[in-house]
């Protein structure tokens, strides 16, 4: 009878341990859940925040050098698209229609790239900007802003 009563609390105490282990284990899952969702990022978010403010959606991913070089690069094509304007050439005219076409197209290409940034961001691939790209944003953002510095010295 003595025997059988040490064996019940034994018994008692191990499930006890076990419950109590069961508990940690939900615990550390439920933490682990958290961080999860604070780091999975959502990449229509970020199609939407670069839809917003171009370059946005790669900063969301913490793609900084990205999102400000594909940031600067918007807005400097948007103040030749408004310098062109101000030469009063027609609506119609073979430049204003093509800047306004590559500007349109380039914030598409941005608002795409922050997506697939995002999805390689939550799958733990760094997406850096290459060298090349860089180099090729970089020379493009110049030759705008001597464009740029044209047109504002013609008027």
């Amino acid at each position: 009878m003595l025997l059988a009563n040490i064996s019940s609390i034994i018994n008692d105490m191990e499930s006890y341990q076990n419950l109590n282990n069961l508990r940690e284990i939900e615990k550390i899952k439920y933490q682990i859940q958290q961080e999860l969702a604070l780091t999975i990022k959502s990449p229509i978010m970020a199609a939407l925040f670069s839809g917003l403010v171009p370059g946005m959606g790669q900063i969301y991913a913490h793609n900084f050098m990205k999102g400000f070089l594909w940031f600067s690069f918007f807005i400097a094509l948007t103040s030749l698209t408004f310098g062109v304007k101000k030469f009063n050439l027609p609506a119609t005219s073979f430049f204003n229609i093509f800047v306004s076409l590559s500007n349109l197209f380039i914030w598409l290409y941005i608002i795409y790239d922050a997506y697939k940034t995002v999805k390689l961001y939550n799958i733990d691939k760094i997406n850096i900007l290459s060298y090349q790209t860089l180099i090729f944003l970089i020379f493009i953002e110049a030759i705008l802003i001597i464009i740029l510095g044209s047109i504002i010295r013609a008027l």
